[in-house]
């Protein structure tokens, strides 16, 4: 009861979590005329290459023989859905274990931002926010790696924060570890162990000891640990030591065909099938093997294209911090609009402005529209005081060092998303959400007594 009363807040954080993720995963199942598979189903593969493990036939995304091994996303959550469904015998046991694990990562995210504000009320706004966001609530109830991989960085970088704060060096081994599992599930933080090892080294730059320098060539050390059962794996069946191809396929499958349909004023998907129809593979097509060639042949051709390519750059950098996820959460209800855009919001924007001011006065009555509108709105709005709030931060109490692992984590998936050309979406931010609603909350803190103070002697 002592423990029930002590973190009553958090409990109750975790079960609007969980009843909002609950409620919404009925409306898929409503959808899909409560077909199970084809509620948590998802467009990623993690489906297929899991029944092919569940079938016993290996890791493999094949429909039939001879199941050739797959390699283009590492394979954590492959054992994570066909685990949990040996163990349960169904898909129902699979995806509520999912949603529990969702539900736990607003109280994750506040403890992790309790480590450099000390706010209690933005810390429960933040809690609440992270429970009901729809992109959240969205990637919970379908089988996409983002609920099981954001669930390993959250408790990665637990391990860190709290060897920042008492310097256990056993705290930050076990974050080189965790990080691994992270990077096993999804390959986005494979180069963040460096960004980590650089903030440690320059925080102690004038003051180097034997300690900092075995703790971070520890943490190192068990990160490539971690990860190297599927580096040796795939060496030895392709011969090529990685953990994915994605940079590389990305850059040319999807950076590439953003870039031509910028500059020839063509559609994404034009330009896709065009590179497909080649016999190039795309995700969950390729393998290791094509990773780097990919890449060399991707670069010179993007470098030739420096216009679409610093616009392609530009749109992804923006849509990252404001994308807001609501197309995709009512789509997946099948809630559409009755009329689209057909561009991304900063290329409309450019190519024409007038266009977008026009569709926009012409929906404004339209509910779904009109909520698109308005979550966009938000998340522009959060991204501006985002950045006012990292600057007060930093102004009044100088960055600490968990702010500034925060920031820096937040600038590392930000350059991640550039790989992503027009099939960038809110579930490239979905790690950092956290970090970026927490800095915003603080700054709405700040200002919010002052403006009370405003309307109020307005009103007197």
């Amino acid at each position: 009861m002592h423990f029930l009363h002590l973190h009553k807040v958090e409990i109750g954080i975790f079960i609007l979590a969980l009843l909002a993720r609950l409620f919404y995963f009925g409306l898929s199942l409503e959808v899909n005329n409560g077909n199970v598979i084809n509620t948590v189903a998802a467009a990623d593969g993690y489906f297929t290459v899991s029944q092919n493990l569940i079938d016993g036939h290996g890791l493999s995304s094949d429909a039939g023989p001879p199941y050739t091994p797959y390699s283009f996303r590492p394979p954590l959550f492959h054992f994570f859905i066909a685990g949990t469904y040996a163990f349960f015998g169904n898909y129902w046991g699979v995806i509520f274990l999912q949603i529990v694990l969702a539900s736990l990562l607003p109280v994750l995210g506040m403890r992790l931002a309790g480590y450099f504000i000390e706010n209690r009320r933005v810390l429960i706004a933040l809690g609440v926010f992270l429970a009901l966001e729809p992109s959240f609530v969205l990637y919970s109830v379908f089988l996409y790696s983002e609920i099981f991989f954001i669930f390993w960085l959250f408790v990665a970088t637990e391990a860190l924060f709290a060897y920042l704060r008492n310097g256990r060096s056993g705290y930050l081994v076990f974050s080189g570890f965790l990080l691994g599992l992270a990077t096993l599930t999804r390959p986005t933080t494979e180069y963040l162990p460096i960004i980590i090892g650089a903030m440690l080294l320059w925080n102690h730059r004038g003051n180097f000891s034997r300690k900092i320098l075995t703790d971070v060539g520890m943490y190192a050390a068990v990160f490539l640990l971690t990860i190297a059962p599927w580096v040796y794996r795939n060496y030895i069946v392709f011969g090529v030591a990685g953990i994915s191809p994605q940079a590389g396929v990305n850059l040319y499958t999807q950076v590439l065909p953003t870039v031509y349909s910028i500059e020839r004023g063509t559609t994404f998907q034009e330009e896709y099938n065009a590179l497909t129809a080649a016999g190039v593979h795309g995700p969950n097509e390729a393998d290791i093997t094509e990773g780097r060639k990919y890449m060399k042949i991707a670069v010179p051709l993007l470098l030739a294209h420096p216009k679409g390519f610093t616009l392609s750059i530009l749109n992804d950098g923006w849509s990252f911090f404001v994308l807001d996820g609501t197309f995709n959460f009512l789509r997946h209800i099948q809630i559409r609009p009755e009329e689209m855009i057909g561009k991304p919001s900063l290329v409309a924007l450019f190519s024409d402005p007038a266009a977008v001011g026009v569709y926009i006065l012409r929906n404004l009555n339209s509910p779904v529209v009109f909520s698109i509108l308005l979550a966009r709105a938000v998340w522009v709005s959060l991204t501006l005081l985002f950045l006012l709030g990292v600057w007060r931060y930093r102004k009044s109490r100088g960055m600490s060092l968990h702010a500034t692992a925060a920031f820096l984590i937040i600038l590392y998936f930000a350059a991640t998303s550039l790989l992503a050309g027009f099939g960038l979406s809110s579930r490239y931010r979905l790690p950092v959400n956290v970090f970026i609603v927490a800095f915003a909350f603080y700054e709405i803190a700040a200002i919010a007594p002052r403006l009370l103070q405003k309307v109020r002697r307005l009103h007197a």
